[in-house]
Parts: C-alpha cells; structure tokens; sequence
C-alpha cells in the first residue's frame, strides 16, 4: 500500500493535525487554525477535513462543518461515511429533505449496510414522524442478521418511535430486548422505567431498574425526575418531593420536569406551589402535549395521585 506521508509537505500535514487534535478539547480555535496550516500544505487531506468538519459541528455551526467536507472527493475511500455525515449535518441544518435524498441514495449503493436507514429513522424520529421512522428503523434491523450487543441503539430507538406513535405493547417488546442486549444501559433502563411509570404498571420494577440507572448516572437530571414520578406514582409524595425539586436543581429549563414537581406539589397539597410551577413549566418552551396538560392544571388543578398497590 502507498505511505500515508509521501513528502515532507504530507509529513508536516500530519504534525499540524495531530496537534488540532490534542488542542480541539481545550482550545478549538487554535485547533481550527492548525487544521487550516495542514490543508494548506496538504489541500487533499481528508482526516484533516473530517476534524475540521467536527470541530464546526461541536461549536453548533452545521453550515461550517458541512463547508469543511464540500472538497473531499466522491471516489474518497471514506465517501460513504462521509456522506453519512453530511447526511447528519444536513438534517441539523433544517434540510431534511436533502437530507432523506443523500440517505436513499446510499441505501441503494450499500442495499446490504443498515447504516443508512437507521441515519433515516434518526431524521424522521426528529420530524416526529414517528411511525415512519419505525418503518425506516426496521428496515435497518433488517440488516443485521443476529443482533449483538452493539446493535441495542437501533431497538432502542425504534421502540421510542413506536412508543411516541401510540404503539406501546411493540415499543415494549423492543425496549425490553434492547435491555436483553445491553442490560447495564442507564439510558435504556430509565425509558422502559419512565414508560411503565407513567401507565401505572410493573411500578416495583421500573423503581429498581431507575435505581441501577441513577447508580451509573447519579447526577443525571432526567433520571432523578423519573424516579420522582414513579416515588409519586407509588405513592410516596415525600419521597418524590425530594427527588423531583433535585431534578429541577439539575434541569431547570426543562418544562417536563418543572411540571411533575408541580404535580408532587399538588399531591402534597401544597397548591399555590404547585400553580407556581406549572406556570414556571408554561414558560420554558413545553411542547404541544404538555401546553395542553400544563394549561388543564392551572385551569381546574388535579387530585392528589392515589397510593398505588404494588401488583
């Protein structure tokens, strides 16, 4: 195979980029700067160009990292999953649409990789066309042959498309086995937790599992609040008082959490706390779903939640 470096203009490409990469962390302007230095001397240097393109998508510049990429050929031994970024980069510029084109196109160049249909349904869950991107999730799985350990993001995200399209006994069963293949995912453990929690049902269990999660991410607000929720759903108002007010302490801009302690307020008989913070939630962007309940509560507050028996 033909060496990497091939002059001293490729040898001091490579110094520059491996010193972009020790800076990118701590200091991504000079990093940029170095990447620049590196593809002056070496215009072709496509590790060059994906570091670049990388450091632009950290900063929340889509359009830079997607610039950064324009040059790189479309016979480059990476194209494919540099298309695969573009792909990405696209959809978190509002182009979804060019977006869905580049990801159909690989599937028909690569019929036998899942990569591109599962980058599909990640662009469809974000359009919240959540029954499409389920469809576009199975197809990916469809790929796989024996899943293994590495292949539980795909049920995981397919079971939350089908979860959020109403389709709830499917979304279970691909939860459930995503846990099967990664039973230590935090991530994993609290969303089947959470979606139990809020049905009311398998209440002990959903409890333990948040447990695990919040062992492996003891400071992750979104855990916290739903082992709150589920303190509040088993009845243990104080309980869930304690765990939802840290939750808000971790995550104050999040309107769902701000709701739920509005919700173990209430259930404490604490009213006037209670509407405080669901109208503190009304003000931090809640979506549609949310409005609606958010609106209800502070229009005719809810009855406390009753103690719930373990089944």
């Amino acid at each position: 195979a033909r060496p990497a470096v091939t002059s001293a203009a490729d040898g001091i490409a490579e110094a520059y980029l491996a010193l972009a990469s020790t800076l990118r962390q701590q200091n991504a302007e000079s990093a940029q700067a170095m990447i620049r230095l590196a593809l002056d001397m070496r215009p072709n240097f496509t590790a060059a160009r994906i570091v670049l393109s990388d450091i632009e998508a950290a900063a929340k510049q889509p359009a830079g990292a997607l610039a950064a990429l324009a040059d790189i050929p479309a016979d480059d031994p990476l194209g494919p999953l540099i298309d695969l970024r573009r792909a990405a980069l696209l959809g978190e510029s509002d182009r979804a649409p060019t977006a869905a084109e580049l990801l159909a196109k690989l599937s028909r160049e690569h019929p036998d990789r899942p990569e591109p249909r599962a980058q599909l349904g990640d662009l469809l869950r974000k359009q919240e066309k959540y029954a499409d991107a389920a469809a576009a999730y199975s197809d990916a799985i469809g790929k796989l042959g024996t899943p293994s350990r590495a292949n539980w993001p795909l049920f995981y995200a397919r079971g939350i498309a089908l979860e959020r399209a109403g389709e709830w006994p499917k979304a279970e069963a691909d939860l459930k086995y995503a846990l099967e293949l990664a039973p230590d995912q935090s991530s994993i453990l609290n969303y089947l937790a959470y979606s139990w929690a809020e049905r009311r049902e398998h209440l002990d269990e959903a409890h333990a599992m948040l447990e695990r999660a919040m062992a492996a991410r003891p400071n992750e607000g979104a855990y916290i609040d739903s082992f709150g929720w589920t303190l509040l759903q088993q009845g243990d108002v104080e309980g869930a008082l304690k765990q939802l007010e840290r939750a808000v302490e971790l995550e104050p801009e999040d309107p769902a959490i701000n709701e739920h302690l509005g919700d173990a307020l209430a259930a404490a008989h604490r009213t006037r706390e209670a509407e405080f913070q669901w109208q503190r939630a009304l003000n931090l962007k809640p979506d549609a779903a949310e409005l609606k309940r958010l609106h209800d509560k502070l229009a005719a507050p809810p009855a406390p939640v009753p103690v719930s028996v373990p089944k």
